[in-house]
């Protein structure tokens, strides 16, 4: 019993550390996306002003 209530909590964690990657890699391609495209510097441009 002890062995499958440590390795909840852990598996847990992994899971967590799994999606926050996931996130971070897919804010960085969005990043990059948005770098890539000239329309949407063009309007950041614009709300700079």
């Amino acid at each position: 019993d002890r062995q499958v209530t440590n390795s909840r909590p852990h598996a847990c964690r992994d899971w967590c550390l799994v999606m926050i990657s996931k996130i971070v890699l897919l804010l960085y391609f969005c990043s990059l996306v948005y770098s890539e495209t000239p329309a949407l510097t063009t309007a950041k441009e614009m709300f700079k002003r």
